[in-house]
């Protein structure tokens, strides 16, 4: 160890050190009770999870179990005593308690012999190994290195080098993650396998998996479990499971397995690569494997031979309804059938790792399915530092963190970006804007609590005390009904919060994820409004949805290819919840919740404009989401563009395309056909229909995209700071003038937006200069970047943009309908003036 610090090797290694990885990131996501957990455990060949015993020592009563076939989601209605033969609860339960939203990463080797692939989970001991066989040979490295600089002609001492490995440094922390690394280098041998896989587990519960997405980035490969014991249309109602028991969540709201394989097919669609340094090569989109569980239920209800042929025929209806994302697919993985049918409860066994080879094969040959990357070694060590630093609380601060990095040479710059990587790539949570700056290292510190909120919402009174001490059925029905809570319940989860991690940390850390937004109640006093805890919509608006103006649409479009045709994919998971708490949060409209019921995927809304009150209808139906307005047509195209800007924000929140469109229901009522509007031509066509056409006439239509500016009621006639509101104004004067779309870039150049705010532009509408522009306007509006130090959002720092990129023609059409006419006006006062005198 000395040598290898007097010698600078060990600086070295640790600034310049590179681990080449294949990576695959894989996401475990399916319905409750569907089978991950133990579909992960059968991927790593490892014996499934065992079931967690129920809590009946305070009953005075005999216990009763509620008894529950591990293959399916329901209940069963009937219920055994526990006898008192000695048997404990845990002897008796099989069933595991509900996965939190997410977990963090389980790290594991791709690991090939002879002609067949195994995954195996890296331990920190195996990872101390592979990082001291790295070392090892940067040592190996600079000896040779030395003795050649001092013997330049005496190549032949190269075979006969050796290195002391094992001189011992005295005053040097016998825990120290290097110096563990240091004592391994005698026994370092070749080093492991380069092939690296992350893998995520995630809950099943529909509020989990709309706040799932704000928690992670982009899997490279999405592993979907689907109950096969159940039709592909077959309804079902989704459980949370704790304590050995089951709870239906939602009020009785039905799923299906097309309805969840169509959503995460779609929402894995359509987001970003993802975006961290250092990586070398990925694919455009992730792919996803869809793996049927419970197939020995179905064998039992048939047989083996009547099974195989069900598979076929679900795998064949399964992709009936997006055709268009069968490239994103893993298929034929088992004979033609895009579903993989196994049983992930079966106990270690031949035919066990006889499954589990077959899968990984598969997934082998899907090189869409990996990331290449060049992780700095140091991010390795750092973590285990960070692991070592975090045992018994979970988290270290950014203060400690730096620390810890300062051990491996880093400075403060190098420990930022090593915990944006961890951040991005692992599940480890970092955020830098929250007070103080945490780093969680296991992250169901934060995770835990906010499922365990959430599940407060699906369980029965008795049970909700072992979620949270001593919750009040007041605090509990606010929660279900409302969707509120007051930072008192935070304090309930009494043995999660410690030091820094305390109930105001999560509550602004929840802030800023736009999770939950905060409002003031009717006797003053602040509570949190977390939309993820209400129940699913039950169509309670629609006796009241305005018919005056025909309702807007929002649609998601996916394109394979440049040259292809734009296919429907369905509303993204997640997009919807974030939309929510920022519509609440915008400052340019008031906006009051109506006295209508809340749901966790439709809201109704008093919105405010010119201090009248209007009704705003917002539903998520999963393949669209629609709007309804039942104010003036006038104002039609004002609400759009806030609408636009929000589901935009709660896009990039997520890490999300903006590949949304506005559209209008098929005229001719096709199923999965909609009429998608083309804002810059004002026409609107079908995706699936010959005859494609709304009436250009029709005005309970295109008033959403009203031509007339409202300039001359909003007051912007003067040269003043304008704001998101006149956004519409803008762009229609813009249009008017025939500005040219082409000249976007330099023309947000001369706002004030900075050169890397128009290239994350330009990526998220690819081909789009239109949507380049609106986007531009947004960042002008909203005072980003250097905009006012160019003077601001104003008429005539427009007309100078305008004018510095050759556009004059527009800038004197803006500057004579705005400044020119103030000016006129004045012109026009003082003469009247002068007559008068």
């Amino acid at each position: 160890m000395e040598d290898l610090i007097k010698s600078g090797t060990l600086e070295q290694w640790c600034k310049e050190g590179i681990m080449k990885l294949t990576l695959t990131r894989v996401l475990m996501i399916g319905p409750a009770g569907s089978g991950k957990t133990c579909a992960q455990s059968l991927l790593l060949n490892e014996d499934p999870p065992m079931g967690i015993p129920s809590e009946y020592a305070n009953s005075s009563k005999p216990p009763t179990l509620l008894q529950s076939d591990p293959h399916t989601n329901a209940p069963s209605t009937t219920t055994t005593p526990v006898q008192s033969s000695g048997l404990t609860p845990h002897s008796i339960v099989s069933i595991t308690d509900s996965t939190p939203i997410a977990c963090k990463a389980v790290k594991a080797l791709r690991i090939a012999f002879d002609g067949k692939e195994t995954w195996k989970r890296i331990t920190r001991d195996e990872l101390l190994k592979k990082l001291a066989s790295s070392l090892k040979k940067a040592a190996e490295n600079a000896l040779r290195r030395r003795q050649i600089s001092a013997h330049p002609h005496l190549e032949e001492l190269e075979g006969a080098m050796e290195i002391d490995l094992e001189v011992p440094l005295e005053d040097y922390d016998p825990e120290d993650v290097l110096k563990e690394i240091a004592d391994l280098l005698p026994k370092a041998e070749a080093q492991l396998s380069e092939k690296w896989v992350y893998i995520v587990d995630s809950g099943g519960q529909p509020a989990y998996q709309e706040l799932l997405p704000v928690f992670t980035r982009a899997a490279t490969l999405n592993v979907i479990t689907l109950d096969i014991s159940k039709g592909i249309d077959e309804e079902f109602e989704f459980m949370y499971r704790i304590n050995g028991r089951e709870f239906p969540c939602d009020g009785g709201m039905k799923y299906t397995n097309r309805k969840i394989f169509d959503s995460v097919v779609s929402s894995a669609s359509v987001q970003k690569p993802i975006d961290i340094e250092f990586v070398k090569l990925q694919s455009k989109h992730s792919m996803s494997f869809v793996l049927g569980t419970h197939y020995d239920v179905l064998i039992e209800r048939t047989n083996e031979k009547d099974a195989e042929t069900k598979v076929v025929e679900m795998s064949s209806n399964l992709m009936s309804e997006l055709p268009q994302l069968e490239s994103r697919i893993i298929s034929k993985v088992h004979g033609n059938s895009v579903i993989y049918p196994v049983n992930t409860m079966q106990k270690h066994s031949s035919k066990r790792q006889k499954n589990s080879r077959e899968i990984l094969e598969t997934i082998s040959k899907c090189i869409e399915a990996t990331i290449e990357i060049d992780v700095p070694i140091r991010c390795f060590a750092f973590e285990l530092y960070l692991e070592k630093k975090a045992k018994g609380k979970g988290f270290v601060t950014k203060d400690e963190a730096i620390k810890e990095g300062y051990k491996l040479y880093m400075n403060d710059d190098e420990v930022e970006l090593a915990l944006t990587i961890l951040h991005n790539s692992t599940i480890i949570l970092y955020y830098p804007r929250i007070q103080p700056q945490l780093v969680f290292v296991n992250p169901q510190k934060i995770i835990d609590v906010l499922s365990h909120l959430l599940a407060l919402t699906y369980v029965d009174y008795p049970t909700a005390q072992s979620l949270a001490t001593n919750v009040t059925e007041f605090e509990k029905s606010y929660l279900t009904k409302n969707g509120r809570f007051k930072k008192g319940l935070l304090k309930k989860f009494s043995k999660v919060f410690s030091d820094d991690f305390t109930p105001e940390y999560f509550i602004n850390l929840l802030q800023h994820l736009h999770i939950i937004s905060e409002l003031k109640n009717q006797a003053g006093y602040y509570v949190y409004f977390l939309p993820s805890a209400l129940p699913a919509y039950n169509n309670e608006y629609d006796k009241d949805l305005p018919e005056s103006i025909k309702p807007l649409y929002y649609v998601w479009l996916e394109q394979e290819d440049e040259w292809e045709s734009k296919k429907l994919v369905h509303v993204p998971q997640g997009i919807f919840i974030l939309f929510y708490v920022h519509l609440l949060e915008q400052k340019e409209y008031r906006v009051e919740f109506t006295q209508d019921s809340k749901y966790r995927d439709a809201v109704s809304f008093w919105i405010y404009i010119k201090g009248k009150r209007y009704t705003l209808y917002i539903i998520n139906c999963y393949e669209h989401i629609k709007v309804y307005f039942d104010g003036p047509k006038k104002y039609c195209p004002q609400v759009r563009e806030l609408i636009t800007t929000t589901i935009n924000k709660s896009s990039d929140a997520i890490n999300a395309k903006r590949n949304h469109a506005n559209a209008f229901p098929c005229p001719n009522k096709k199923k999965h056909c909609y009429c998608v509007v083309d804002e810059e031509n004002q026409v609107a066509n079908c995706i699936l229909c010959k005859s494609s056409d709304i009436s250009e006439n029709d005005e309970t239509y295109w008033c959403w995209f009203g031509l007339e500016s409202d300039s001359s009621s909003a007051g912007i006639e003067e040269d003043v700071l304008l704001n998101i509101k006149h956004l519409h104004d803008v762009r229609m004067l813009l249009k008017k003038s025939q500005f040219s779309n082409a000249e976007w870039f330099n023309f947000g150049l001369g706002l004030g937006l900075y050169h890397n705010t128009l290239k994350t532009i330009e990526m998220d509408y690819p081909r789009d200069t239109n949507g380049c522009v609106r986007e531009c306007l947004v960042k002008w509006l909203e005072k980003a970047d250097d905009v006012n130090d160019k003077g601001g959002a104003k008429w005539s720092t427009l007309i100078k943009a305008l004018e510095d990129c050759d556009q004059n023609s527009t800038a004197d059409y803006i500057r004579s309908k705005t400044l020119k006419r103030k000016a006129d006006e004045e012109l026009c006062t003082t003469s009247k003036s002068s007559k008068l005198d």
